[in-house]
C-alpha cells in the first residue's frame, strides 16, 4: 500500500479535528484568531501506517485553499527542533512537490522532535507565524511497528 495523500486530505475535510497520532503525542497548538481574521488552520494528522511509511522519516504536509484545492504558488513552513539553539535556523520547508505526492516536506533525523511547524504563507521571514496553527511534538522515536522496511525506531513519519 502507498501513502495516498489525496485520500487523506479528503477524509480531514470532512474531519479536520481528525488525529490518529495523539497516542504518538503529536497535537495541534490552535490559533486564536480574532473576529474576521484569516489564518492557515491545520485539518487533520496522520501518523503513517508502516506499509504507507516504508522506512521513511519525514513530516509531510498538503496546503489548501479554503475551496479545498491546492494552493498555488508554494507556500513556506517554518519550524524548529527540540534543542535548537539561537543561532541555528532551519529553512522554511517549500511546498513545490507536483500533485501526485504531498506538497512539501520536513526530513527528520532520528531522535530529533520537531517543537513546532506552522504555515508561513508566502512569507519566508524568519519568526512570523503566518498566523497559524502549529503541530507540535513530531519525531520518530517510538517503538518498532511491522516489518524492517515499515516504521522501526527511528524511522516513523
Amino acid at each position: 500500500m502507498t501513502f495516498d495523500h489525496q485520500s487523506w486530505n479528503r477524509k480531514f475535510v470532512d474531519d479536520p479535528d481528525y488525529n490518529d497520532a495523539v497516542s504518538y503525542g503529536v497535537g495541534i497548538f490552535k490559533h486564536n484568531p480574532v473576529s474576521g481574521e484569516r489564518y492557515w488552520k491545520i485539518i487533520g494528522i496522520h501518523h503513517l501506517l508502516p506499509e504507507e511509511n516504508r522506512g521513511g522519516r519525514n513530516l509531510y504536509f498538503d496546503v489548501l485553499d479554503i475551496n479545498e484545492n491546492r494552493v498555488r504558488p508554494f507556500v513556506w513552513i517554518n519550524w524548529s527542533w527540540d534543542g535548537m539553539r539561537p543561532e541555528e535556523e532551519p529553512p522554511p520547508a517549500q511546498g513545490d512537490k507536483p500533485d501526485s505526492e504531498p506538497v512539501g516536506n520536513i526530513a527528520l533525523d532520528s531522535g530529533n522532535q520537531i517543537v513546532y511547524a506552522g504555515c508561513n504563507g508566502r512569507n519566508t521571514t524568519r519568526g512570523t507565524d503566518g498566523n497559524s496553527d502549529w503541530i507540535q511534538k513530531v519525531h520518530t522515536n517510538h517503538p518498532d511497528e511491522g516489518n524492517v522496511e515499515g516504521n522501526t525506531r527511528g524511522h516513523h513519519s
